[in-house]
């Protein structure tokens, strides 16, 4: 045999092996379980969380964010909505009542995780459609030089704080979310007169929660109601900021948690490792994980570590959620 066809016999061997190789190779991670999420928390925060559950249980994790812009929420539902046949197999929204309009939609299917006892029954679905994860918290950021110090969102109608407090305008996601916990605990009447109060006072609306804790930070206004992580940014950045954890008397309606909230799909392909990645997104590895991200979320369970700037479940007196009547508000608001 010659040389040239000895090379060639050996060359054709050599492509024989690696195809052998490459069509096992496509067999194994065929073969590998994998779990298909939508993420509408942000990809900074969640990320590390699914790739911890993708080491400890061997599960392929395909995540599809929805965190871009303001809009990313609605983006996700209607994203799960006109999919039929299912393409995800958990949802991990930023709200419970996005995850209560995907159990209104027929979207969200039922799991209750074992886990999900140890989270007090007002962030979780009575039928299991949804639970709670961590949560963000409505906080006062206020600036350490103004002459007093909001302990109230009342403070908004207080003629002390006259022009001096901004909020993100009615429109934008976290205000209009406050405007309907507001609307369900008062009523339509008060929460207008409330409102227009706030005009009267020359409180100035921003473009959103970032805004608002700039101009606190820099000294323009002297406090806004903020979402947790915003206001804890410009804290740990060194601002001469405060974070007042609002309406703490007795006869107050308390802070707003607003937390994150997972489920399974109804239809999801892979339901075994979709109830595995939901039994992990409840545990405390995840909720310690997320608080101390830089969404610095508060775990739904009060024995799991935070930072010290974050108060733990039980530290603070909370709003009653009632996530079915905010849902509805919600729905019924132009």
């Amino acid at each position: 045999m010659k040389t040239r066809d000895i090379v060639l016999s050996v060359l054709a061997i050599i492509a024989v092996f690696f195809i052998i190789l490459q069509s096992d190779e496509e067999e194994r991670r065929k073969k590998k379980p994998e779990v298909t999420v939508y993420v509408s928390e942000k990809r900074a925060c969640a990320a590390p969380v699914l790739s911890d559950f993708e080491k400890r249980s061997g599960v392929r994790v395909h995540a599809v964010y929805f965190d871009s812009n303001a809009s990313s929420q609605r983006q996700l539902a209607g994203r799960l909505l006109s999919e039929t046949p299912a393409r995800a197999d958990v949802f991990w929204v930023r709200d419970p009542f996005t995850a209560q309009r995907l159990r209104q939609k027929g979207a969200a299917g039922v799991y209750r995780s074992p886990a999900a006892s140890a989270i007090a029954e007002a962030y979780r679905d009575p039928d299991g459609y949804w639970t709670g994860i961590a949560a963000r918290t409505r906080v006062l950021l206020v600036n350490s030089h103004a002459k007093a110090a909001p302990v109230s969102v009342h403070a908004y109608t207080d003629a002390s704080f006259r022009d001096r407090a901004a909020i993100a305008a009615w429109h934008t996601p976290a205000t209009a979310l406050q405007a309907a916990v507001w609307r369900t605990l008062w009523g339509d009447e008060r929460f207008g007169a409330f409102s227009r109060a706030m005009d009267a006072n020359g409180v100035t609306y921003t473009d959103g929660e970032e805004a608002s804790a700039d101009f606190v930070a820099n000294g323009t206004f002297d406090f806004a109601l903020v979402d947790s992580d915003a206001a804890l940014k410009r804290f740990r950045s060194g601002a001469p900021v405060l974070i007042v954890y609002p309406d703490q008397t007795a006869d107050a309606a308390g802070t707003l948690l607003v937390p994150d909230a997972a489920g399974i799909v109804h239809g999801a392909r892979h339901p075994a490792e979709a109830k595995r990645l939901i039994d992990y997104l409840l545990s405390p590895e995840a909720m310690r994980r997320l608080a101390f991200s830089e969404c610095a979320l508060t775990p739904l369970r009060p024995d799991v570590e935070t930072p010290s700037d974050i108060k733990k479940l039980g530290m603070f007196r909370a709003v009653p959620l009632d996530v079915s009547a905010v849902t509805r508000q919600r729905a019924s608001t132009p």
